[in-house]
């Protein structure tokens, strides 16, 4: 099963990885503590239910860290969680580049690296 995965730079540009499971009609939006996690989970659950009023969308803000967040996320306990550029650069993926101040290179950066090492989407 490949999860609905969502990072957003909060750097200048937002980005939004995505490998869309065919058959998902239940999604699960976790995220880490704060106000501004649980904004954008709430967006994101928003604008899924827009356009998909069908889908079952539960939120789980609180859920831990970066690292423990994005395990998750690749064990498909979770489908979506909001993440900045700059710690899927410097935390997430492998990069011998350093991090742009240009925010459309630094998303293309992040959205490359993603694909190649972990197969997801932006």
């Amino acid at each position: 099963m490949v999860g609905l995965t969502v990072f957003v730079g909060l750097i200048g540009v937002g980005t939004g990885v995505i490998a869309w499971r065919q058959s998902a009609t239940e999604i699960t939006i976790a995220g880490k503590l704060g106000s501004e996690p649980e904004i954008l989970m709430n967006m994101y659950k928003d604008l899924i239910l827009a356009d998909r009023p069908n889908y079952k969308v539960t939120v789980k803000p609180n859920f831990g860290g970066t690292t423990f967040l994005f395990n998750a996320l690749k064990a498909d306990q979770i489908d979506i969680y909001p993440e900045f550029t700059g710690t899927v650069l410097q935390t997430l993926v492998k990069t011998n580049t350093k991090t742009n101040l240009d925010p459309a290179k630094t998303y293309t950066t992040a959205k490359t690296a993603l694909q190649q090492q972990f197969k997801m989407l932006i």
